[in-house]
């Protein structure tokens, strides 16, 4: 949800535009903006722990974040 909320409120795309990315409607996109909003202290939370683990991550470099790094398979 704060990622729907980034993109129209913070980003200014159009919640039809939003809703073509991610195979969602458009009642979709503004329901989870409600939720969004109607949950403050949740979103904070989820917000407040996804730094945490952001910062976990560049400490430990054995932690992988995206594909560029993860091991390359034999």
């Amino acid at each position: 949800m704060s990622h729907i909320h980034a993109l129209v409120e913070e980003r200014g795309l159009d919640a039809q535009t939003v809703a073509d990315r991610f195979d969602l409607t458009a009642s979709q996109v503004y329901h989870a903006l409600a939720y969004y909003h109607d949950h403050p202290e949740e979103m904070r939370a989820v917000e407040e722990r996804r730094r945490e683990l952001q910062a976990t991550a560049e400490e430990d470099p054995r932690i992988v974040t995206c594909s560029e790094d993860a091991p390359e398979s034999s």
